[in-house]
């Protein structure tokens, strides 16, 4: 799992430097997820910001062995404390969860 700042094909780019810098316009940012072992489960990225969910992502895993991403365009006004999770959307159990701050 990996945050990058652009998507080429399904690679991910180089990973985000971080603390985001917002704070003069916006960014595209995307989450890179390489799923193994979920096939025909569907997975959710849950983008929150300061506890708030701002956006939730179903992503099917067509195959063992499968790769995916959901995208934000992040904004001045979206500073904070962000957290995205990979939630099996079956279960709800939380897969895996990336934290990050955006100034």
């Amino acid at each position: 799992m990996q945050l990058t700042a652009r998507m080429e094909g399904l690679e991910p780019g180089p990973p985000l430097t971080l603390p985001l810098q917002v704070s003069r316009g916006e960014q595209r940012i995307y989450l890179f997820t390489e799923l193994r072992g979920l096939s025909g489960r569907t997975v959710v990225h849950r983008w929150e910001l300061n506890g708030r969910v701002v956006q939730e992502r179903q992503l099917p895993a067509k195959s063992a062995a499968w790769r995916t991403y959901s995208g934000l365009r992040i904004t001045n006004s979206m500073a904070g404390s962000w957290r995205v999770t990979v939630v099996d959307a079956a279960t709800g159990s939380t897969l895996a969860e990336l934290r990050f701050t955006a100034n």
